[in-house]
């Protein structure tokens, strides 16, 4: 098989179902919570305003929010209608811009007003670090703090984190 073609299907096939694996891992053990959310972007789907969707919050950068690909195809989005297709409705928070770096992540879930009970969190950071010439031991300090976070906004259960990484 040709490399090209073996990583195109890992990405569109193998990534999403490693992905809904995870989540669904995540969230079956979950339990609704009510309290309302904020953050920078909510896809748009059909469970959106549903108040028994699971919760999903995605951290990270452009590698989360899917820069230069259609909504449908963020892997966020992707692990939702996974879900969805496994009967788990899932609602989709994403707190994630092209170029973040580690510091520009935490300065965002600092800033905004996000709550602490949702079912599932994955942290896809790091990539334009050493981009942008950081230095490592800011990088393994700040996700420490990105980690710990996480945790705190998955109802402070390490289990229901998921750390991707590139």
């Amino acid at each position: 098989m040709h490399l090209p073609t073996t990583l195109s299907v890992l990405r569109h096939r193998l990534l999403p179902l490693l992905l809904g694996a995870a989540a669904v891992i995540c969230l079956l053990a979950c339990t609704k919570k009510d309290q309302p959310m904020s953050t920078v972007y909510t896809p748009v789907n059909s469970n959106a305003q549903d108040p028994n969707a699971k919760r999903y919050l995605a951290l990270g950068d452009s590698y989360t929010i899917g820069t230069s690909v259609p909504e449908t195809d963020r892997f966020p989005v992707l692990t939702a209608d996974f879900l969805q297709a496994m009967g788990i409705k899932t609602r989709v928070d994403i707190i994630a811009t092209n170029g973040w770096t580690s510091t520009d992540l935490l300065l965002a879930i600092r800033e905004r007003p996000v709550t602490n009970n949702y079912d599932m969190v994955s942290v896809l950071i790091g990539v334009n670090n050493p981009y942008q010439g950081k230095s490592l031991d800011v990088y393994k300090t700040e996700f420490a703090e990105i980690l710990q976070r996480a945790i705190q906004l998955a109802d402070g259960k390490p289990t229901h984190v998921v750390v991707l990484s590139i």
